[in-house]
């Protein structure tokens, strides 16, 4: 009798697919390829089963056995099985995502590393400059290909040393690559040496809330306590919540440790992400860094996971397996066994919770690192003000001041383009999107509208399409405009603006803020991107405009992102030598949240957070899950999720909220609805997801509503 596999396939709506095998068991964690429907697939082995609920005659075979050795440990199968269920989404979904799409093609091979070293007994003449370099690394150690080619060399240069005789094959990576030394010792501070060393000293898996200030120290914590790691021989990952820190945190990290670092990120190529994934599968990277999805790379040695910025809701997928890969790096720490480190300056209310619950061990760094002091933040009242390009005169003041001084100011607003509204003065016509229910933002340079939401744009209108009038103009002001207004009123600084329009492949954020970095006297103008962890030490003015946006919305998180956004941009001011300033332009100076941000005060925001979130139950004190559908017709999508509220029985302690239009109703030609669950407990949110989720699995009408899950969602939509 064939024996019999449970296999994961990345296809929606279904769980584990049984096979029947006619030679030896494939090993679990391995690829195997099936048969699924007319297609051949590639699937991960996730058990080994002695009967199937299928009959005989319905159970295919396998096509071919990829790996004879396991890719994926039992642990990392684990996880994968825990995350399908807690998100509710296919397990063999979740699966992919520890593969690089190289690793789920049929043709794809087995994992074969290569390693190469030195032959000592054999030298060679007449070698180019880059044969040098390629010869002189692997003086170091044995390296596998896949390292050399992360180091830049190419298949050509890797050859000709191996034709040469110089160079051959190695069974495996030698220690020496694993064991550099930091060439720079850190010196802590007695607060960061307490945190090295509770984290250094738990046993198993254990979980701390690094809870410092802006420039406290954090980074330093997590180089000595990944140090320590890696010189046990383990592993180590750092999860970043965007890109542009990649480099930055890189640098830092191996400026101190020295090590072989694999990173990893969505903007990668397939080779180069397939390459940085085979660096941590080997071993041969002892340090991974990357942004959310590198939570799922293969790291068998790990031995601590670190989350930066643990707070920002980039961790947060908010399509296909909508995850937070800040809660997941707990799952998978735990399961591990290993300490896992979640680090910000404005922890998330509910890592603040779970701190306070025991869950997680409390680390505090109440001060700068080096003697820096903390900035001052005062409120610029706008009432009655006159402004002058958006900015109150005091503002205007105090930037022609600090510039004076030659020293670097920073005005941020959460903005991009031009302006966001394009409208005709005589009629009130207004440029909107036709695909979605929003305007488009005006863009002066480029002379174009694009939507923000689809991506759509085109060529600025000269007349109203409406009324044929010519007295077209924009309204409200973007990053853009700011930036223009600067150059006016200081036309001899020089403006560097960073948002995601002035950042592409051909003007990286490294290369645009370089002289930013060199301490050149200038106005910095960004958006979200430059309130997150970059070190600008020559900053000494931070100006934030239109703060108060948050405080009119009805997403009940929208309070804390807020304050969130201006500790983390005030904490650009003053982080070295430069005693720092922060200006917010605000109509509410009187509000209790902004007054906390004027004390620097976040815990004491956090309380008053969470007395409103307590009386209202929401997240820390409940849990929520949102089941999104959307279709051509919006009556088509809210009738689908009315059938679900109708048809799928309740349970006690869970609450349904709604059908209700999204916040946006209309995004890319499709109308957006959603249904908000409740749950006193977590356990209770559970069960009743997954009641629904069977439903919806058997579910054959409504084939024109796309509906997802979100478990813990960050954003109504």
């Amino acid at each position: 009798m064939n024996s019999l596999i449970q296999v994961a396939v990345a296809v929606r709506m279904h769980s584990l697919l049984d096979y029947q095998v006619d030679k030896s068991l494939p090993p679990i964690g391995g690829r195997v390829v099936v048969p699924f429907g007319k297609r051949q697939i590639v699937g991960i082995v996730m058990a080994h089963i002695a009967v199937s609920t299928l009959p005989t005659g319905k159970i295919k075979c396998i096509t071919r056995v990829i790996d004879h050795q396991p890719i994926l440990s039992a642990t990392d199968c684990a996880f994968i099985q825990w995350a399908s269920q807690y998100y509710h989404e296919p397990i063999g979904l979740v699966a992919s995502a520890f593969l690089p799409s190289a690793l789920r093609q049929v043709d794809s091979n087995a994992l074969t590393p290569r390693f190469y070293r030195l032959d000592p007994s054999i030298s060679v003449k007449g070698l180019s400059s880059r044969q040098k370099a390629l010869y002189a690394l692997l003086e170091k150690g044995s390296i596998s290909h896949w390292g050399l080619l992360h180091a830049g060399f190419r298949e050509a240069t890797i050859q000709a040393l191996i034709q040469s005789g110089c160079v051959q094959t190695s069974a495996e990576i030698s220690k020496a690559t694993l064991s550099n030394t930091p060439d720079t010792p850190l010196i802590l501070n007695t607060a960061q040496q307490c945190a090295v060393d509770k984290i250094r000293q738990s046993i198993g898996f254990a979980a701390f809330l690094l809870d410092g200030v802006t420039g406290s120290g954090k980074t330093q914590v997590y180089i000595e306590a990944i140090s320590a790691v890696i010189a046990a021989g383990k592993q180590a990952l750092v999860l970043l919540p965007e890109i542009g820190l990649t480099p930055q945190t890189v640098a830092r990290f191996q400026s101190y440790c020295g090590h072989q670092v694999a990173v990893m990120h969505s903007r990668l190529s397939d080779v180069e992400r397939t390459t940085a994934w085979m660096l941590a599968h080997t071993g041969e990277a002892p340090l991974v860094i990357g942004t959310r999805s590198a939570l799922f790379a293969s790291i068998p040695r790990l031995g601590i996971i670190v989350v930066d910025e643990e707070h920002d809701s980039s961790f947060k997928q908010q399509s296909g397996f909508r995850y937070s890969a800040r809660d997941l790096a707990v799952i998978r720490a735990k399961k591990v066994d290993i300490p896992v480190v979640l680090g910000s300056a404005t922890p998330a209310l509910e890592s603040i919770y779970n701190a306070k619950m025991g869950r997680y061990t409390h680390l505090v760094l109440s001060e700068r690192a080096g003697g820096a002091v903390m900035p001052k933040v005062e409120l610029v009242d706008l009432r009655g003000q006159s402004l002058e390009h958006g900015l109150a005169p005091r503002v205007i003041r105090a930037i022609g001041n600090h510039l004076a001084k030659q020293q670097q100011v920073l005005l941020f607003l959460n903005r991009r383009g031009y302006a966001p509204v394009w409208l005709c003065h005589s009629c009130g016509w207004s440029a909107s999107c036709t695909r979605c229910d929003s305007h488009f933002t005006y863009y002066k340079d480029k002379q174009i509208l694009r939507c923000h939401k689809c991506q759509a744009q085109k060529k600025v209108p000269v007349v109203c399409e409406k009324c044929g009038g010519e007295t077209l103009c924009d309204v409200g002001m973007g990053t853009e405009k700011l930036a223009d207004g600067l150059a006016s009123l200081f036309p001899d600084v020089p403006i560097t603006r960073v948002d995601r329009d002035s950042i592409s492949a051909a003007e990286p954020l490294e290369k645009v803020l370089a002289s930013a970095y060199a301490g050149v006297p200038q106005i910095l103008v960004g958006t979200q991107m430059l309130a997150k962890g970059h070190h600008l030490p020559d900053i000494s003015l931070v100006v934030i405009l239109d703060a108060d946006g948050a405080l009119y919305s009805s997403d009940f998180r929208a309070t804390e992102k807020m304050l969130q956004t201006v500790v983390q941009v005030a904490g650009r001011s003053g982080r070295e030598a430069v005693v720092g300033s922060v200006l917010v332009q605000t109509h509410l100076p009187d509000n209790q949240y902004l007054q906390c941000a004027t004390q620097s005060d976040y815990h004491r925001f956090s309380a008053l957070a969470m007395t409103d979130r307590s009386q209202a139950s929401m997240p820390p004190f409940a849990s929520l899950a949102l089941l999104h559908a959307e279709a051509l017709v919006l009556d088509k999508a809210l009738q689908f999720l009315q059938m679900v509220c109708q048809e799928v029985p309740s349970i006690p302690g869970v609450t349904l909220l709604g059908p209700m239009r999204a916040i946006l109703p209309k995004k890319s030609g499709k109308y957006r609805a959603y249904l908000v669950v409740h749950g006193m407990r977590r356990a209770m949110l559970q069960q009743y997801m997954a009641t629904m989720m069977a439903f919806l699995g058997q579910l054959k009408s409504y084939s024109t509503v796309r509906w997802a899950i979100d478990v813990d969602p960050l954003d109504m939509p």
